[in-house]
């Protein structure tokens, strides 16, 4: 019998010829959120599964779902029992797959009650030569959805399984999806309408410096007639001779100086209208692509109005398409190109999840500025500090780090040592530092500008107070506990000065907090952050980030202070907020799942913990599987594994992982110290498997690694006397 609640909405069934199918319709499923209006009258959503859920997911597709170990067929069986639906990828290649058709033979008879739970999916040959035998085993042809350009294509025949899997109508389900796009459509529409008002703003000033510039000639021209009224009266009296020569002169000098006023007056509306033109020439042109290229997309296929990818064509396939049109269409406008680029990239931030779009997107903006504009223009400023924020989200810190010193120098050049946006990047570069363990670097840079914020700024003003934030932090990590203390008590003094107690600014708690934890004052620790976390919450809800992270660290305190279980319920509920806020693969989820995961395993829960580990992996691969946190997370779960004495997975988990670390293109502190530390558990690990000489093999590389270590540490010594 199937459980009472599936573990999966289906079960994905198909050839291994035909993995790039099965991978673009997983990911499809996974990510289509239902229309709010999708269900009848009556019907309603909830997070609990008691009603109708908004995601379908999770969605089993073996390649992602199996473990390294265990039996294949077994986990197969179990899949399909735990599957709600089951979805057959139709084709020449999965018709002769003798693994398909057992499958569709397995759900059935596990499931005899659900004949209508079977969905087929043709990508490939015509009926009935596509469809595997055991589906057409009763002699009737299957009602299925038709991915192909000849039938229903790939978005109609997705938004068809779906609409069978919710048990709603295919044209209700299509209108509502096309009512869903026609809103966001309002939406962008409304911010390029924006944009065209501020353009028509600068057109309407330029027009005014014009009317001032024709004033002042025609000031010029009065002179002149002037000075001809002067010369004639010079000429009829001799006495009056010197005196008018003398009224000559000064008219001259008059009109000197009221001609450099006009050639000044002209050269500033020249320079504004210029920028005008060029910012309305932007705008015209940034307006014409997104019309063509990305609500031109919105076009159906065929018919009347053609041209565009279909009616029900999500925001990101449309972005997606338009975005190879950039490069040929701008070739001789290499800004205009620029400032598409900044545009795609916010449109991927705000999307979540694309930190390697954003990144190509931003760079390839900076590049054309910076030879366009040169390098200290200030669109091309901008450009840089957006582009480093973007190596940030993705924890390209090498990148990040070399970027931002580029910015110190530049922004100190420009506006010299005590200029606010030179001291917030160079703030901005101590928290780069920090990040890769240049602790006293990073108190360098933020004691001094601590000194020149107090001098030009004052104590009390709000940069001030952030950089006071950021030294009780450096000071703690660096673990001067007193130095952290006084600065973080004097920083919170000032902010219920400002703001009150309940203020959401809640980074100086936090840190002063963690200083409070350092020192074995945990209570003190705690009731901080809790305020924090309240605070927080009551300004951005329990679903932002900020809260969520807050608890994160919470619930560590709680551990820290001996308070476990309630750390694992607070572990628990941030997960499912993670989730629900901002879906399995975001970073926050993933981590969040991890903390879980080492929850349960502190705590002795092994079969939890391998469970959180295995979930976090998944969403990790779908995400990238190049990160370093991936191949952490197998490394934990090879320690869960092996404490279960399951050293065979745990053996590969573990070996994969150090050849994953090992193989990252940027090794910075961070990267080298977790490398040695995968090291370290092989080690362990072969010695609780009872290997020894796979234990001594992999000793000599931790050996190695220290040798290295020391004469690294002795040259630098060696270099600074």
């Amino acid at each position: 019998m199937s459980p009472t609640k599936p573990q999966y909405r289906a079960f994905i069934s198909y050839s291994h010829k035909d993995a790039k199918w099965a991978k673009w319709l997983h990911r499809g499923l996974e990510r289509y959120v239902v229309p709010i209006d999708a269900f009848a009258e009556g019907e309603k959503f909830d997070a609990d599964g008691t009603g109708k859920s908004r995601r379908l997911t999770p969605i089993f597709r073996d390649r992602d779902e199996l473990p390294a170990s265990g039996s294949l067929s077994d986990t197969i069986q179990q899949a399909l029992e735990s599957s709600e639906n089951l979805i057959v990828l139709c084709s020449p290649n999965s018709a002769a797959s003798q693994y398909v058709n057992a499958e569709i033979k397995i759900f059935r008879s596990l499931h005899p009650d659900n004949e209508k739970k079977i969905y087929a999916l043709i990508i490939e040959g015509k009926p009935p030569e596509c469809f595997p035998p055991a589906l057409i085993a009763d002699g009737a042809e299957p009602i299925a959805a038709d991915a192909r350009e000849v039938g229903d294509g790939k978005p109609d025949a997705k938004l068809k399984l779906i609409a069978g899997m919710l048990g709603v109508g295919f044209d209700r389900l299509k209108r509502r999806e096309a009512k869903r796009q026609r809103n966001r459509l309002l939406v962008m529409v409304s911010v390029v309408s924006a944009v065209a008002v501020m353009t028509s703003a600068l057109a309407l000033w330029a027009l005014k410096a014009e009317q001032e510039t024709k004033q002042a000639l025609a000031r010029e021209e009065h002179a002149k007639r002037g000075e001809m009224a002067q010369r004639k009266a010079a000429e009829k009296s001799a006495t009056e001779a010197n005196e008018a020569l003398l009224r000559e002169e000064a008219a001259k000098q008059g009109e000197t100086m009221q001609r450099k006023a006009a050639e000044k007056s002209a050269n500033a509306a020249n320079e504004a209208r210029e920028l005008a033109e060029q910012s309305a020439k932007e705008s015209k042109e940034v307006l014409v692509f997104f019309n063509q290229n990305i609500f031109g997309a919105l076009k159906p296929k065929t018919g009347l109005g053609t041209g565009g990818l279909g009616l029900n064509v999500t925001l990101a396939e449309a972005i997606e398409a338009a975005e190879a049109n950039i490069e040929n269409s701008f070739t001789d406008q290499p800004l205009v190109e620029a400032a598409i680029r900044m545009r795609l990239g916010n449109a991927y931030q705000i999307m979540g999840n694309k930190g390697n779009e954003v990144i190509l997107q931003w760079k390839r903006a900076f590049e054309l500025r910076k030879r366009e504009l040169g390098p200290e223009h200030p669109d091309t400023l901008k450009s840089m500090g957006s582009l480093i924020g973007g190596y940030r989200g993705v924890w390209r810190t090498p990148e990040e780090l070399a970027l931002t010193e580029e910015l110190v120098e530049l922004k100190k050049r420009l506006f010299g040592t005590r200029h606010k946006s030179a001291l917030s990047s160079q703030i901005q570069l101590a928290h780069s530092y920090l990040r890769t363990g240049r602790i006293n670097d990073a108190v360098t840079l933020l004691e001094e500008a601590f000194r020149l914020l107090k001098e030009t700024l004052g104590p009390e003003h709000p940069l001030t107070i952030g950089n006071m934030i950021s030294l009780t932090d450096a000071y703690t990590t660096a673990g001067r506990y007193e130095d952290a203390l006084v600065t973080g008590e004097e920083c919170l003094r000032l902010q219920i000065k400002a703001h009150g107690f309940d203020s959401h600014k809640v980074n100086v708690r936090f840190y002063l907090a963690v200083c409070y934890k350092r020192v074995g004052r945990h209570q003190n620790a705690i009731s901080l952050l809790e305020d924090a976390v309240s605070a927080s919450e009551s300004v951005w809800g329990p679903g932002h980030s900020t809260p969520l992270d807050l608890k994160r660290n919470l619930a560590s305190f709680y551990e820290s202070a001996k308070r476990p279980e309630e750390a694992l319920v607070l572990r628990k509920q941030i997960v499912k907020l993670w989730d629900k806020t901002y879906g399995p693969e975001a970073f926050g989820t993933i981590g969040s799942l991890r903390g879980l995961a080492w929850a349960h395993q502190k705590m002795g829960h092994l079969e939890d913990a391998e469970q959180q580990y295995r979930k976090a992996l998944l969403a990790q691969k779908n995400k990238d599987a190049g990160h370093l946190l991936y191949f952490l997370t197998q490394k934990r779960l090879g320690a869960v594994l092996a404490q279960q004495e399951k050293f065979t997975e745990a053996e590969t988990l573990f070996l994969t992982a150090y050849d994953g670390m090992n193989g990252l293109p940027h090794k910075g502190n961070t990267e080298s110290k977790e490398l040695k530390s995968c090291l370290v558990e092989i080690v362990k690990f072969y010695k609780s498997w009872d290997k020894p000489e796979q234990a001594a093999e992999w000793r000599t590389k931790v050996e190695a690694i220290e040798t290295s270590d020391k004469l690294n540490a002795a040259s630098k010594e060696s270099e600074k006397k």
